[in-house]
């Protein structure tokens, strides 16, 4: 699995929203207009499955922003993220 961190970088809540579900749209979005194009649509289907379920995690941290209000801003650590509190 590919992840990548900014470790000692702090970003408000909104901006680490941005940043968990960019690789979400972005590169499914980039599988699925490859693979179709390449003719090969189970393949697209596959591909943007299995990089859907890579997302998850990511999917609980925004999931975890927007229901805790007094999150303000977030750390991309190595092993996971921190969040602050006001």
């Amino acid at each position: 699995m590919i992840y990548a961190c900014a470790e000692g970088v702090v970003y408000s809540r909104r901006r680490y929203m941005l940043i968990c579900l960019a690789p979400t749209v972005v590169l499914t979005a980039a599988f699925a207009l490859g693979f179709a194009c390449s003719g090969y649509p189970l393949l697209c289907y596959l591909a943007a499955g299995l990089h859907l379920s890579g997302c998850v995690g990511d999917w609980y941290y925004v999931r975890t922003i927007l229901r805790d209000r007094r999150i303000v801003a977030c750390e991309d650590t190595s092993f996971g993220v921190r969040f602050f509190a006001r």
